[in-house]
Formats: structure tokens, sequence, C-alpha cells
């Protein structure tokens, strides 16, 4: 508590987050709310509940013709609790045949949320006939899991005549990583969809096959839906995401191997999908450098905009590529802005962050908007950034700092979503007290919350706590318990009056000591569920949750 009051202090004084409740101009925050379901209590004998409470990498859509809010994480609850080896230590594996995407649904605007749980229909692999279920179903069908890194859109649904309209409801995609049920081999990329709103899910689709290459690692998969009736290319729908050529990231000494952005869509509401074009080079060397965390957004006039993270003359730069024929080609890419990456992990912490880019496109003018972290200031502070651009991604604004502050507060995974009458643009993010970089992470050392900035009507209102609660990431964890663990990114969506963000809170979770001494190296790695008591006030260790704050605009 009293490392809360610190950080609250330090806020407040350099002027760095407004309180909650802000002006008209700047928004107000209406409510924090828990997405996911409690995990169920630790069994007898136990003390803890790892890796079953732990969520992260959250992913939002929203329905625009019901107001439904749909949420995905990578969520542990189906996972069985750690176990003790032979030498007496822990293990918290993650289990063949058990999916990791969690799906979670609000039809009052996120005041209240719903996991739901399914019952698996078909033998599958092993056993999973009749098994219930609190993530994404139809994978034990297809022996699959689902793998998690999940991101969602929402598009209109297709009518028996073949076309696209409004009028035939709306359709939500989900698009995760999947494995084979055995837990061997590497991921694919695979889309589920629902019709309801997220209470109910066709039988996942596959969209990088065998046929593309057996041997290779997909991962950080985006997905969109151009859903403006006004674009010729209405109902169609993107991925796109970084393709590791032959495994070389897993189980080769080599950490160069080729990893080029790629890309394919859908022309019939996700049933079937296009052969991968690769949108950026492949060479991923020293001298080059590689590429991550690829986007999607399309304009009002159709315009299909993919952004990643890249090089340019051994400098990181936000990139852009374009496509004005709805994603069957697309133009080089082009520079949007240099990157100065924020460390991996941040000062007093020990997840691990990056400086992926966020965007959104203004449906009534075509205005792109940007963000990302970036490292800058004295002394070195993760600050987020934004830019914009009116003309297609020719020309882009000198970037404007709009979260963080110097010395005060370290800033990451933003992400920006714009009204769809283009009157507002909502940025929001985690953050947490400022450290130098290096400062060794540990139990109260940082706090964090989220926060935002909106900008209404072209006027910026500044920056101001998002979240009604502090947290410490010490409490979070990988499950090998060697550091702790975020996730890579978080998300906001908008309509006319709300913004939403959702980010992995760690507000519930409680540092362990027996896990810190194994991370600095001075003891074996523990049992957690065995030897990681309840704080004071109840909070578990590894408890991340995934937690919405909605924004008035």
């Amino acid at each position: 508590m009293k490392t809360r009051f610190a950080a609250l202090a330090a806020i407040a004084a350099v002027g760095a987050l407004l309180p909650a409740t802000a002006s008209a101009q700047g928004g107000t925050v209406l409510f924090n709310s828990q997405v996911n379901m409690t995990a169920p209590p630790p069994p007898a004998g136990q003390v803890d509940n790892f890796p079953q409470n732990k969520q992260n990498e959250p992913g939002i859509a929203l329905d625009p013709q019901t107001g439904a809010l749909i949420v995905g994480s990578n969520d542990e609850i189906d996972e069985p609790l750690c176990r003790t080896s032979a030498t007496g230590t822990g293990a918290c594996p993650f289990a063949p045949n058990v999916g990791t995407s969690g799906v979670y649904f609000s039809l009052d605007r996120g005041v209240h949320w719903t996991q739901p749980s399914f019952t698996e229909s078909a033998s599958g692999v092993g056993s999973c006939e009749g098994r219930v279920i609190h993530t994404l179903p139809g994978y034990c069908e297809q022996n699959l899991e689902s793998l998690g890194d999940p991101n969602l859109a929402v598009g209109p649904a297709r009518g028996s005549d073949g076309r696209f309209s409004l009028a035939n409801g709306s359709v939500v995609y989900y698009a995760n990583l999947a494995m084979a049920a055995s837990g061997a081999g590497l991921p694919s990329i695979s889309i589920s969809r629902s019709i309801d709103d997220g209470a109910s899910w066709k039988a996942p689709v596959t969209v990088s096959t065998s046929s593309d290459n057996p041997v290779d690692f997909n991962d950080k998969i985006n997905v969109w839906a151009d859903a403006n009736p006004k674009s010729p290319f209405f109902g169609n729908v993107y991925a796109s995401w970084t393709l590791f050529i032959g495994a070389g990231r897993f189980g080769k000494s080599n950490t160069f191997e080729p990893e080029p952005i790629v890309f394919a869509r859908s022309t019939d509401g996700g049933q079937t999908w296009s052969r991968i074009i690769r949108l950026s080079q492949s060479a991923n060397n020293g001298t080059v450098g590689g590429r991550q965390g690829s986007l999607i957004r399309s304009g009002p006039d159709g315009t299909v905009y993919v952004m990643w993270k890249g090089a340019i003359n051994q400098h990181s730069e936000q990139l852009l590529a374009v496509s004005h024929d709805g994603g069957a080609t697309f133009g080089g890419p082009m520079p949007v802005a240099a990157v100065n990456d924020i460390p991996s992990p941040l000062g007093g912490s020990s997840f691990r962050d990056n400086s992926f880019p966020s965007a959104d496109v203004n449906q009534q003018t075509g205005a792109l908007y940007v963000v990302w972290a970036n490292e800058e200031s004295t002394p070195p502070t993760a600050l987020i950034k934004f830019t914009e651009s009116d003309d297609g991604g020719l020309s882009w604004t000198t970037p404007k700092t709009v979260g963080g502050a110097a010395g005060a507060v370290n800033a990451f995974f933003p992400s920006v979503a714009a009204s769809p009458d283009g009157a507002n643009v909502f940025v929001a993010w985690p953050a947490q007290t400022w450290k130098a970089n290096g400062t060794p992470p540990g139990a109260g050392v940082v706090s964090q919350f989220a926060a935002f900035q909106l900008r209404s009507h072209g006027v910026w209102g500044g920056a101001h706590l998002l979240s009604t609660a502090f947290g410490d990431p010490d409490g979070s964890s990988t499950n090998s318990l060697g550091a702790q663990f975020l996730g890579d990114y978080a998300t906001a969506v908008a309509d006319n009056s709300t913004g939403w963000f959702v980010w992995s809170d760690t507000r519930n979770e409680a540092a362990c000591s027996a896990v810190d001494a194994f991370r600095a190296g001075t003891a074996p790695r523990p049992n957690p569920d065995t030897a990681c008591p309840p704080s004071a006030s109840g909070q578990l260790f590894g408890n991340s949750d995934i937690f919405v704050g909605a924004v008035g605009f």
C-alpha cells in the first residue's frame, strides 16, 4: 500500500496525469470492470491456483449494430495446476489438448461480462468429448488446440445471395494461433466466427496451411473486417502476421531466421482464404533487422493499410504497405516514423515489452492515426507518440507525445481508436511508475495502472488516469516462473460516445518471495500453488486479470 501511495505522489508531483474524473474536453472515466471469470479456488492443501488465474494479451471488438463488446485473451483457466517434480521443485507446463484462447462478451456496454462455457461434442484427440471448456470451442474436434495471441474484428454478415449487408447482422472474427492437439509441431493461424456476439462459435478455419510450409512458425496474428458500407470492398476480411520461415525461432542457434510480414484475405466472410502474399522483405540479420507487430485497418474508400515495426538503415521504423484493390496487391513499404525502441524489460520490471504500432482510420475523412511506445527524453523514459497522415500515408505529422512523463511514468502497449463520426481520437495505454533502466525487479518496485488521452474535435484534453486501482507486476509470471509476464499488447475501440480500453491488470496479484528468490538465482524453482500464500488482502500470485475501462466523450 505504501508503494501505491508513493506512485500517486510521483504522478501528482509532475502533473503527468489528472484525476480519474476528467474534464468534458478530456473525457470522463465511467467505470473499470473485470472481464474474465475468477479462477476456481485452490484445492485443499494448496494456497494458490496458478496458472488457472493467469490472463493476458487482450483484444477487444465492438459490434456497432448491437452495441455488444467481445474480448479475447490468453486464458489458462482450463490448464492443470502446477505440480511438484521428483526433485521437489514445481513445474507449471502447458498441457497438450488444452486451449488457451479465452472469450468474453458484454451486452451492457462493458459493465458486466460473461465468459461462456462450451461442451465439446466430438472425440477428437484424447478424451475431449463431453468435456466442458471456457475457451474457444471447435478445436479439439479438428485435432487442434487454441493457442492464444487473440485478435478480434467485426464485419457485416453475408446473405444467401452472396452479398454483404448490415441487414444480415454482424460476424465477429476471432484470430489466434493453433497447435496440434498433441502439442507437437508449430503454430498455424486459425480464425473462428460468431454471429451472436460471442455466445457461440463456428468451427475454426485455418488460414495458414501446410501448403504455405509445414515447418514455418506463424506469430502475432491481426485480423480486420471492412465494415464501412461506402467501401467498394465492404465485407472483405483481412489477416496479417509474422512468418518465421523454417522454424528458426525454435530449436536453432541462429536467431536471425527470415521473418516477412505476410497477408491473406477472404471475400466470402472468412469461409476461405487466399494464399499468402509477402508485404516485406524476408531477410533478418544484423544489417537489415527484422520486423514484427503487424496491424491492418481500412479506409472509407476501401484502401487497406498494413503497418508493422521494421527497420531502415539499421534503425527501427514504423512501416506501412498500402493496397487500393481490396488486398489483392500492395505497394512496397513506406516509412511512417523513426522509432527508438523502449527497453525490454523496463526499469524495475522483468516482463517483455515492445514498440509495435497501433493504428486506426477516420471513417469520415480517411485520416490515419498511429501510436507507439518510444524511448526518449532525459532521463530515458518510455513515452507514447502519436502521428497522423491526411494523404493516405504519403506524409506524416511530427510525432507528438501523448502519454508518459520523463522520469516519472513509463508508458507502453498503446492503442488508438477513432470514433465513427470522426470527432474523437481515443488513445490509451498501460503504464508504471518510472525506474531507471536496469533497475532490478521485485515486490513493490513499481506500481502499474492504465491511462488515456482524448482528442475531441482536434483538441487534446491531456493525459488522465483510467485505472481505479494500482497493481504490482511482480505478481505476474511466465509459466516457467523465470520472469514477470503481461503479454505483448492491449487494445482500444470506440463508438461516437464512448471509448473502451482493455489491458492486463495486476491489481489482484501478489508477489511471492519464493518465486522472487528463484528469479534471483538464490533458490530452486518452487511450486507456487504450495509456496505462494495470498496477501493479507486476498491477492494471489500470478492472478493477472483482464480489465476494461470506459471513457465517455
